[in-house]
């Protein structure tokens, strides 16, 4: 391909630099700008608002709102996902060599 460098990345000035084009929109850029916003009728940040209304519900008994309560507050628990290949946990593999039946030759 000409359009890539030998490493495989888009050559400088090639139309697809792996960003965002020019004039479009993030949709998190802009809830970011609607929740600094105040609400009109409390005159509170929609920020406050919402996560008020988060903590209300995660107190009334919402499982999946206090998990991520919480999960926020103080980060999610790292997954361990153990494949193998690790000094305690070799990958093992097994080659079972089966001779040709001959006979139907």
């Amino acid at each position: 391909m000409e359009d890539r460098d030998e490493k495989g990345k888009f050559i400088k000035g090639h139309k697809s630099t792996g960003r965002r084009p020019k004039g479009s929109v993030s949709i998190n850029d802009e809830l970011r700008k609607l929740l600094a916003t105040k609400d009109k009728g409390t005159k509170k940040a929609y920020v406050e608002v919402l996560a008020r209304k988060i903590f209300n519900d995660a107190l009334k008994g919402n499982d999946r709102l206090i998990i991520e309560l919480w999960n926020q507050m103080e980060g999610k628990a790292p997954q361990n996902i153990n494949m193998g290949g690790q000094d305690d946990n070799p990958i093992k593999i097994e080659i079972e060599h089966i001779k040709p039946d001959l006979k139907d030759e």
